[in-house]
């Protein structure tokens, strides 16, 4: 009835998968010379898993002891984000911060929401030394983050600018404490260390208490790992789900469209690949549809299929009718009418190029990653520590993730 309106979308992602017999293999060359840079760098931690195995473990020589991850954090902090979205004790991403911190219902601060403080979006004012505004005191502690990011002015419009913000993502410990009824570092310890067996670890705190957001944890390599099994896994540890599937593509697709290389918080490597599959709508398109005034109600019976691929226009129209019932063409032509250039908004053309997010990643400074690569089934960590013998020039080790995805990846 409607030819074609249902297609590839060329701008959609897609997400390569995991978990099977069919994985990238490594490349031992390669992997012996990241091995031999590793320890040139003075890396404390090389921990690399492939498919539930553990492919490399070297500490060089070093104490195996809780290593600072720095904003490798924000990962984790992200990952408590979407487990409360699970189990409803967060509304929506998209939910306003104001919700939580009543005195930001005023001026711009009230549009802030969950989604812009997570994909850098938020507008709030930012020092990029974290030692000057978050990190003052002679252990870097900070006096009141939650209170330092929520008095902090707005330097641009709330979801207009992409701009890196670590005072920003000190909030969020706070809505964890305020959205699950316990102070973030026991939240971690109760949903994730304890299932996910951490016992090694320290939390860096402000003189209130409170975890940072941007950096809390040191954690032992192996146990950094485990975060991005638990990813990798699409929500699922050893045998325990967390959340469901969903919230991983959440999480790892452009959260929104000022940088489409950010996820929720993660840093996505995408490239053009080509597809057969059917995809219906993006996550992108998602929040197009939001902004251009369609119902939540619709946006919420299309989320399902965001990102998802399908063999034939058939299938599509199979779920179409479960989401919205039988008349589900009566329904998707009303909204269709509604919007600035009809079907064109609600479905884009034809093509087979579409744009895949291969792996995902974050960095800490000091040079520590975490890298994940859902094709090869593929978990990288690299931790160093900033001692006296630290040299930010040699031991950064900037290459690292670029190195990891060349593992598996041969024109990387």
């Amino acid at each position: 009835m409607f030819k074609g309106w249902l297609l590839t979308i060329i701008s959609g992602i897609v997400f390569l998968g995991c978990c099977n017999a069919q994985s990238l293999a490594i490349d031992r060359n390669k992997l012996d010379s990241l091995i031999i840079k590793a320890k040139e760098t003075n890396s404390d931690g090389l921990y690399i898993l492939q498919n539930g195995k553990v492919v490399v473990e070297e500490y060089f020589g070093n104490p195996v002891t809780p290593t600072y991850i720095a904003s490798v954090g924000k990962a984790l902090v992200s990952i408590a984000i979407i487990k409360l979205l699970n189990d409803g004790k967060i509304r929506s991403i998209d939910q306003p911060v104001a919700d939580f911190y009543p005195e930001w219902r005023q001026g711009m601060k009230k549009n802030i929401t969950l989604r812009m403080i997570l994909s850098h979006t938020s507008g709030l004012q930012n020092e990029k030394n974290t030692r000057l505004e978050i990190e003052t005191g002679p252990k870097g502690e900070g006096d009141d983050i939650v209170r330092l990011a929520l008095a902090a002015e707005l330097t641009d419009t709330p979801g207009t600018v992409y701009r890196y913000n670590n005072k920003a993502i000190c909030l969020l410990p706070g809505i964890i404490h305020r959205a699950s009824g316990v102070p973030m570092d026991e939240y971690f310890e109760k949903e994730f260390f304890k299932p996910m067996l951490v016992k090694s670890y320290r939390w860096r705190k402000d003189k209130a208490g409170t975890p940072h957001g941007h950096s809390a944890f040191d954690l032992l390599p192996a146990d950094l790992a485990k975060f991005g099994v638990l990813m990798v896994n699409r929500g699922v540890y050893n045998g325990h789900r967390f959340f469901e599937e969903r919230w991983v593509d959440s999480s790892i697709t452009p959260s929104q469209q000022i940088n489409p290389g950010i996820g929720l918080t993660w840093q996505l490597y995408r490239r053009t690949v080509h597809a057969a599959s059917t995809i219906p709508f993006s996550s992108d398109q998602l929040l197009k549809l939001k902004t251009l005034g369609v119902a939540d109600s619709v946006l919420a019976k299309l989320e399902p299929l965001a990102n998802k691929t399908y063999p034939d226009k058939a299938a599509i129209e199979k779920d179409l009718a479960l989401q919205f019932g039988p008349s589900w063409v009566t329904t998707l032509r009303k909204v269709a009418m509604k919007l600035p250039n009809g079907w064109k908004d609600l479905a884009a053309g034809e093509s087979e190029a579409v744009k895949a997010t291969v792996g995902y990643t974050h960095s800490g400074s000091w040079g520590n990653y975490l890298v994940v690569i859902p094709a090869a089934n593929l978990v990288a960590v690299r931790l160093v520590k900033r001692d006296k013998e630290y040299n930010q020039e040699k031991d950064l080790f900037s290459e690292f993730t670029q190195r990891v995805f060349q593992l598996v990846y041969a024109n990387w």
